[in-house]
């Protein structure tokens, strides 16, 4: 786990922010969020190498997602106001006034949360 919260962390810098302090807790609760979630999703119970890459990007877009509320100065993060609208048909997702998110940082977010699922498909096994 220690190589996917270096991982998580390069990909972090990578993008202009410094990981230090409580962040780093943050990221490492991430991590294990990560990894317990894919070994779950994979019913595996170790971790291929080639998950790391999906374990780090998958941390940093919950970190870049909360980074990104705090930095609004919203301090609960179950706020209702935050979300005003969603919608399954195209997925869209309208935002309260007053907290709406750059479409930029927020598609970054999307792309990294769901980053690997064809890689993952590959390495699933069946439960019985």
């Amino acid at each position: 786990m220690e190589l996917c919260a270096a991982l998580a962390r390069e990909r972090l810098e990578a993008l202009g922010l410094t990981i230090e302090g409580q962040d780093e807790v943050n990221l490492g609760l991430f991590v294990k969020r990560a990894v317990n979630g894919l070994l779950s999703d994979c019913a595996i119970d170790e971790l291929p190498e080639v998950l790391l890459p999906i374990v780090a990007d998958r941390a940093a877009g919950r970190f870049l997602r909360e980074w990104s509320i705090r930095k609004q100065g919203v301090e609960e993060l179950g706020n209702e106001n935050l979300v005003k609208q969603i919608q399954e048909g195209d997925t869209s997702v309208t935002y309260a006034v007053g907290h709406e998110v750059e479409p930029a940082l927020d598609k970054l977010v999307e792309e990294l949360l769901n980053s690997g699922q064809e890689i993952i498909a590959n390495c699933r096994r069946l439960r019985w």
